[in-house]
């Protein structure tokens, strides 16, 4: 009996503490972002990459799907992240973080 309790005393706790890390969701990524780092960003060969000053996200046709500039992509819903073409976008909050390559980076918040 007393074996029981304890099981279900973590079970409830496991499930207390999932409710506190809601899932990333389709209406999370939806909005306008501005740039609020650099606009250029080298890629160490010489190679520079420049980044528009907003990035649109909206829903795509399907659920679980985004939009941006003409190209839908899925998203993880754990990490909330995205594989978009040669960039990885990232979420956090209102913070949104494109990363290309291990060093290039550029950060936008939604306004």
């Amino acid at each position: 009996m007393k074996n029981l309790l304890g099981f279900l005393l973590l079970t409830a706790l496991a499930f207390a503490s999932c409710g506190d890390d809601p899932a990333c969701e389709t209406a999370d990524w939806i909005g306008t972002y501005d740039l609020t780092s650099d606009a250029v960003c080298d890629l160490g060969d010489g190679t520079t990459v420049e980044s528009d000053s907003t990035f649109v996200i909206e829903a795509g046709s399907t659920a679980g799907t985004l939009m941006s500039d003409g190209m839908e992509f899925s998203f993880n819903e754990d990490d909330c992240t995205a594989d978009v073409l040669f960039f990885i976008l990232s979420l956090d909050g209102d913070q949104l973080t494109t990363t290309l390559g291990g060093d290039c980076s550029f950060e936008f918040q939604r306004r």
